[in-house]
């Protein structure tokens, strides 16, 4: 059973691998003297998500994609932990739906930054 959900996770972050890069391809395009578009209305824990990925992101010693994407797994899995087993165990389907999609969002959020310093560096 551990497996399966352990699958389930991995497949899910393969998806949001792949909006990530969709987002990044946008943050690329737009001009670099403004900020980023925000990707809709933040939720209060899309951003504590993102406060606490961007401070581990900029910890890395090798900030490359890779890195930061076993991170984001890392820390998923710790998330998910915790809503189904740790501090929330009430936590119902829907909420870890939307706890995950505030994760993501996130996440999103920080590829963009980095894809915006990468250009600039250029």
């Amino acid at each position: 059973m551990r497996g399966i959900i352990s699958m389930k996770i991995f497949e899910r972050i393969k998806r949001l691998v792949g909006q990530a890069q969709l987002y990044i391809a946008v943050a690329v395009r737009w001009p670099l003297t403004s900020k980023a578009p925000t990707l809709q209305s933040e939720t209060p824990s899309e951003i504590e998500y993102y406060s606490l990925l961007a401070a581990e992101v900029s910890r890395l010693p090798c900030n490359a994609r890779v890195a930061r994407q076993a991170l984001y797994d890392r820390m998923w899995v710790g998330v998910a932990a915790q809503l189904s087993h740790g501090q929330a165990p009430s936590a119902s389907v829907p909420q870890i739906a939307s706890e995950q999609l505030a994760f993501q969002k996130a996440i999103c959020k920080v590829e963009i930054e980095m894809a915006m310093r990468e250009v600039e560096r250029s």
